[in-house]
């Protein structure tokens, strides 16, 4: 990690001092002062660390590459220069963010890249893409049960822990095969977003509220239903979302099912693309307003 290399002058410098110091006391001074300066590398070393990346962006794994390339549909369809920008993203927010796990013997690498995946593609047009308020993701193999929620479930999140909480295997099926598996990953990127957004004083997303007081919570879930194509699923699937989930809902039907969504709700597709700042129905050159392509410059 670059904040480490901060540490390694202080280290040579001290040792230096040790044998050029003779008196104990003053030396002693010294290593106050250096571990002050270790403590302060520390708590900062996170800032550190994405300072530098944004101004030298790391080149993902070719192994976990080969991931994307063949699992993650969003990612497949850029072009060229919009990859790059992708998968240096991707490997900057894999590299930061804590995987844990309740089931495994220890994070699967490909999990964690089609994971973190979801969370660029949400992020890809904005500048401040890094969630920086979520610190850990959380994984159970299947659906769970938490304290909050006593029913079988795919994902949560909890803004106070700064932890998203999701089942990998109904996750990953959601994310390499749409048509038929719900990305709740997606899903729950989404919700984080939004609550870190809600919680820096920025405006609640008007034009869902809009649709909401228009056809009412019902009336809305029934139209995404037929936006995804999944309106044989609406009883077993969408009344089991909660209101405070129609974000995540929303946002996640505007990747996978884009044209229809456009035909079905062109307010609320708007929104989302200016929210965003992508259109996914431009899939080789999704960002819409942009200066610079493969290096993290403010859009």
């Amino acid at each position: 990690m670059p904040a480490f290399i901060l540490l390694l002058p202080a280290i040579f410098l001290c040792a230096i001092l040790y044998y050029l110091i003779p008196d104990r006391r003053i030396m002693a001074w010294v290593i106050f002062g250096h571990l002050c300066y270790f403590m302060l590398i520390y708590t900062l070393s996170k800032p550190i660390n994405l300072w530098w990346y944004r101004r030298y962006p790391p080149r993902l794994d070719p192994e976990l590459l080969k991931v994307i390339q063949h699992f993650f549909p969003y990612y497949k369809q850029l072009n060229d220069e919009e990859k790059l920008r992708f998968e240096q993203r991707v490997n900057l927010f894999n590299v930061d963010m804590e995987f844990l796990t309740k089931e495994f013997e220890e994070v699967p690498p490909d999990v964690m890249v089609l994971i973190s995946s979801t969370a660029i593609q949400l992020t890809f047009g904005l500048y401040d893409f890094m969630m920086e308020d979520w610190e850990k993701v959380v994984l159970y193999r299947q659906a769970f049960h938490t304290p909050r929620f006593q029913y079988f479930h795919t994902g949560e999140i909890h803004a106070e822990d700064g932890v998203i909480i999701l089942a990998a295997d109904p996750v990953i099926k959601g994310i390499v095969k749409p048509s038929e598996g719900y990305d709740m990953s997606l899903h729950q990127m989404a919700m984080a977003w939004a609550t870190s957004r809600y919680k820096k004083g920025q405006a609640a997303f008007m034009p869902l509220q809009k649709a909401v007081t228009e056809l009412g919570y019902p009336k809305l879930l029934a139209k995404l239903s037929i936006i995804r194509g999944w309106q044989h699923r609406f009883k077993s699937d969408y009344l089991a979302f909660a209101q405070e989930d129609l974000f995540g809902v929303c946002v996640e039907h505007f990747f996978k099912a884009p044209a229809n969504f456009k035909k079905e709700m062109p307010d609320l597709y708007k929104g989302l693309t200016e929210l965003l700042n992508q259109d996914p129905l431009n899939a080789g050159r999704p960002v819409i307003r942009r200066t610079k392509v493969t290096e993290f410059a403010k859009e």
